[in-house]
């Protein structure tokens, strides 16, 4: 999900990445680990990275900001980060996994 403002705007971009997980992850291991991934393969710019999670609904939301480039840009960035996070968490042959994308 990229703020809701103009996809030409230059400036920072909040980025937020949702990923669905098992619920009742009390523990924060899938939280931990979608956060390690997303530092892994974030961009050099992505700044402030953050995760959070609903372990009731087993919902973890990464979250990073851009600055200096266009809405769409930052679309793509996150397009991307996530795929890669899921590949790097679930690898290649478990990518079409359910808990790999919300």
């Amino acid at each position: 999900m990229i703020e809701n403002r103009p996809m030409t705007a230059v400036g920072p971009w909040r980025v937020t990445i949702p990923f669905k997980v098992p619920a009742g992850d009390l523990e924060g291991e899938w939280t931990a680990t979608l956060f390690d991934a997303s530092v892994r393969v974030a961009p050099e710019g992505a700044l402030g990275i953050t995760a959070r999670a609903d372990t009731v609904e087993g919902k973890v939301w990464v979250v990073f900001t851009l600055d200096h480039i266009t809405g769409w840009v930052a679309r793509n960035i996150a397009r991307e980060v996530r795929e890669r996070v899921s590949a790097d968490v679930l690898g290649p042959d478990r990518i079409d996994v359910d808990y790999a994308l919300a």
